[in-house]
């Protein structure tokens, strides 16, 4: 409704009061601020991330906060990135029994005014390609994803959240092991310095397939299971 509130005033929350949550999306004067806990920061998520001065316009805006399982936070407004931070650490200290609420913190004094069109919560951080499409499908595409979000095939629904459980954490963010980044379909089929490590169609000559059938990767971590093999 305005570019003046602060608090922040809550537009997205998991939390137990107004000093400790899970995770919070929220608005502080012209800025959107996001507050995610993890094992190094506060119990109130700080310190949080934040988009730029005067990036919060009293307009409909497409927000986006993702962090990889790297740490690597990024905030996206209208399918662009404005921001890019670590937050490190583990988020086993999430607490099991804090509520989801919106526009306002569940000690009520944090209200947020505005307008919702669409609010989801992923299992996974969004893709850049997936957070610009969500953007470009507006906000009168219907709840379930509409068909031009498939086009990209099993890439972005099968195969990108194996890699993104398993693979990240060397080839994805700011680490990129042996040059290979496979946090985006692009990057991946690129491959190396050496040449592509994943040839479609030809398991036999992928490099990737063969370290993962054998187990050679992920390195110091548990294999993958038979069923995301297959």
């Amino acid at each position: 409704a305005n570019a003046a509130q602060d608090g922040p005033a809550r537009i997205v929350t998991l939390s137990k009061n107004g000093s400790e949550r899970n995770f919070t999306l929220g608005q502080d004067g012209d800025r959107f601020d996001v507050r995610f806990r993890t094992g190094e920061t506060s119990a109130n998520g700080t310190p949080s991330v934040a988009s730029p001065d005067e990036s919060l316009r009293p307009q409909l805006t497409h927000v986006v906060y993702t962090r990889d399982r790297t740490g690597q936070a990024r905030l996206y407004l209208d399918g662009e990135l404005v921001k890019e931070e670590e937050v490190s650490g583990a988020v086993s200290n999430w607490k099991d029994g804090y509520r989801l609420a919106l526009a306002d913190e569940l000690s009520g004094d944090r209200l947020w005014l505005g307008t919702y069109y669409l609010v989801a919560i992923y299992n996974r951080d969004l893709l850049p390609h997936e957070v610009a499409r969500h953007f470009k499908a507006g906000p009168d595409a219907p709840t379930e994803r509409p068909a031009e979000l498939h086009t990209d095939g099993r890439f972005e629904t099968e195969i990108a959240p194996i890699l993104s459980r398993h693979c990240l954490e060397c080839h994805g963010g700011e680490k990129i092991k042996g040059k290979l980044d496979l946090s985006r379909k692009d990057t991946a089929l690129a491959g190396n310095k050496s040449g592509p490590v994943i040839i479609p169609g030809n398991a036999a000559e992928s490099i990737l397939w063969k370290a993962v059938a054998s187990d050679e990767m992920p390195d110091d971590r548990a294999p993958l299971s038979p069923e995301e093999k297959e």
